[in-house]
């Protein structure tokens, strides 16, 4: 089930359409749009156009899969716009609410795409779709994407002094509850932002292979704690930046006494303290609500 739009121009063709993909960011191949940063994805799709009842059929089709966050349709919409501007596209869009056969608009788009998004909601989730998935709130999973879109470009404002994590969702194993969390590995001076709630300190250990074994095999250790708790860590400050405000951890050049004695502290296997989910499988809460509610009229 997708939100699907269709494109067409007279300066399409196979090697304009690669050569227009691999000028831009994040397409691992023509077409296709993997953001490691965001989780985001969606498609365009080369059709060769065929004589159809005296027109040509559409020559690339747009898809982006529903049942996701409403963020999937921010981050599609300007590459969407950049395609149309760049082959002066017409369009033909067949979603209820949507821009019909045109002009295209940033408005209509993502009109069209919420309304569909929502009829996925409805559509899936009562058939078992929510097994798998987050429920958060809509305006901290916005945050969330914001933070991790301008990753790359705020790491170079804030300098590489400080290393900028990216926020991951997961459920806490210990009580099932929803968490937004940052990786603070050891020994890495880290500055988080305001929209995480817990940070996941990782550090590498060396342990024996076996009882009777003289090999050694390096393992990962973990141990979960709140922003709360890092915030009151000597030597852990906020500071306004370029990006907004940040937690810097530690400020100094030197870890303080506090940040050494929790990196010793005990440590357990991270699989048994978070489950990571994608943010494909992090949905809007209220909008969740609110279809079900729908269905129950």
């Amino acid at each position: 089930m997708s939100y699907d739009l269709f494109l067409t121009s007279s300066r399409l063709c196979p090697d304009a359409f690669a050569q227009y993909f691999s000028q831009r960011p994040n397409y691992e191949q023509p077409g296709w749009y993997v953001n490691p940063d965001t989780g985001v994805y969606f498609q365009f799709e080369f059709q060769q156009p065929e004589p159809d009842e005296g027109r040509l059929d559409e020559n690339v089709a747009f898809s982006l899969n529903y049942f996701r966050p409403h963020t999937f349709g921010l981050e599609a919409e300007p590459e969407v716009a950049a395609f149309v501007a760049a082959f002066g596209c017409t369009i033909h869009d067949p979603q209820f609410e949507g821009m019909g056969d045109g002009p295209y608009s940033a408005d209509g788009f993502l009109r069209g795409w919420n309304k569909g998004n929502a009829f996925g909601y409805a559509s899936i989730a009562p058939r078992g779709g929510l097994a798998d998935v987050l429920l958060a709130d809509k305006a901290q999973i916005e945050r969330v994407w914001r933070w991790n879109l301008g990753l790359k470009s705020l790491q170079g404002t804030v300098g590489e002094g400080h290393f900028l994590p990216r926020a991951n969702w997961g459920k806490r194993l210990s009580n099932g509850a929803t968490i937004v969390f940052a990786i603070w590995g050891e020994g890495v001076w880290t500055a988080f932002p305001d929209c995480v709630t817990h940070v996941l300190l990782m550090r590498k250990r060396t342990v024996s292979n076996g009882w009777f074994s003289r090999e050694k095999k390096e393992i990962m250790e973990a141990k979960l704690i709140s922003m709360e708790e890092v915030v009151s860590l000597e030597g852990c400050a906020w500071r306004e930046t370029g990006g907004g405000r940040l937690l810097f951890a530690p400020v100094g050049t030197q870890p303080s006494r506090q940040i050494l004695s929790l990196f010793g502290k005990q440590f357990t296997e991270p699989k048994t303290i978070v489950q990571q989910y994608g943010p494909d499988h992090v949905l809007d809460a209220s909008l969740m609500t609110e279809v079900m509610k729908g269905q129950e009229k």
